[in-house]
């Protein structure tokens, strides 16, 4: 991912990070759970951001077999702990037409130099 297309909308090098971080975890799930590694299958990912909050949502075809709650507990795959450990809020939708986890990250103020003069 870019990280000019973050910058532009004003974040910290950390944001971009944590950011940046969320969202691969994510496409990494789809790719590996809801695609299965198919060429045929597309991961879509969208990202959006106002004053104060930067939004990723990851869509993929795939189904879950368990719940949200009990695949974060599992003892193999950290990626959603680390999505919801990094996010200020998540929400995952799954559906018959396969799931989508969005991700939201409060935007910290850029630091401003300070004129000593």
């Amino acid at each position: 991912m870019p990280d000019a297309d973050i910058t532009v909308v004003g974040n910290t090098g950390d944001d971009i990070h944590l950011f940046g971080l969320k969202v691969c975890e994510a496409i990494g799930n789809a790719v590996e759970h809801g695609v299965r590694a198919d060429p045929r299958q597309r991961v879509s990912v969208e990202i959006f951001a106002d004053e104060d909050t930067i939004s990723a949502t990851v869509t993929d075809p795939g189904r879950w077999d368990t719940d949200t709650a009990a695949s974060r507990r599992a003892a193999r795959g950290t990626g959603l702990t680390v999505i919801h450990g990094l996010s200020e809020r998540v929400e995952i939708a799954r559906s018959i037409r396969g799931t989508r986890v969005t991700m939201h990250h409060r935007r910290r103020p850029v630091p401003t130099a300070h004129d000593p003069s």
